[in-house]
Formats: C-alpha cells, sequence, structure tokens
C-alpha cells in the first residue's frame, strides 16, 4: 500500500499538471505550429522532409502524425473562430500531456532501482 501510494503522488501530479488545461494554458507557442505543419505534411505527402534544409529530426514529427492517424484528425472540420482553432491543438497537446506523464512513471522506476 505504502509504494502504491508513492506511486500515485507523482502520477496524479504529472497528470494535472499536464492535462488539466491542454488548451487554455500555456498559449500555442511557434513550434507547436511547425510541428504540426509537419505532421500534417507527413500526413499528407507520406514525406518527413518539407524542403532542402533538414533542422529538424523526423522522429517528432512522425509520432505526433502517428497520433493524429489513429484519432482520425484530418476529419476535424475548424471554423474561422479563433476557439475552434485553438482547440484543433487539443489532441496533440492531449497526446504530449500522456507522454509527459508516462515518462513521470519511467523517472520514477528508474529512481527507484538505482536508489531502492
Amino acid at each position: 500500500m505504502n509504494r502504491l501510494f508513492f506511486l500515485l503522488i507523482p502520477l496524479l501530479l504529472s497528470g494535472f499538471i499536464h492535462l488539466w488545461n491542454p488548451v487554455g494554458y500555456p498559449d500555442v507557442f511557434f513550434d507547436e505550429g511547425i510541428y504540426m505543419r509537419r505532421a500534417l505534411n507527413l500526413l499528407n505527402t507520406g514525406n518527413p522532409q518539407e524542403g532542402n534544409v533538414y533542422d529538424h529530426p523526423y522522429l517528432g514529427q512522425i509520432v505526433i502524425a502517428a497520433a493524429l492517424t489513429v484519432t482520425n484528425y484530418s476529419d476535424f472540420k475548424p471554423s474561422t473562430d479563433p476557439e475552434s482553432l485553438q482547440s484543433l491543438y487539443m489532441i496533440p497537446r492531449i497526446f504530449m500531456g500522456l507522454l509527459a506523464v508516462l515518462d513521470t512513471f519511467l523517472i520514477y522506476k528508474i529512481a527507484q532501482i538505482r536508489y531502492g
């Protein structure tokens, strides 16, 4: 019981921090738009490279494109309303929040193995 309690505390805190308000705070950042554009380009063309210059690793956009494919993200049709456009970022942000919770769990297990 005690071990489960000490495992749930960091997971609940991480889940609260990363998943409480995925659209409202923090505001949409410039890099998120770049990775979303590249992930959608990968979905549309099948090519992770946008131009002649290699400036970002492909893994991020491939993983995001895979998550968008699983959720049928291309079927969402936004209106011109800013809140609707901002809500399009909810699926990728929730996905990244779930990855952050998973990272917290992995760090907890690594620390548990390393330090007992």
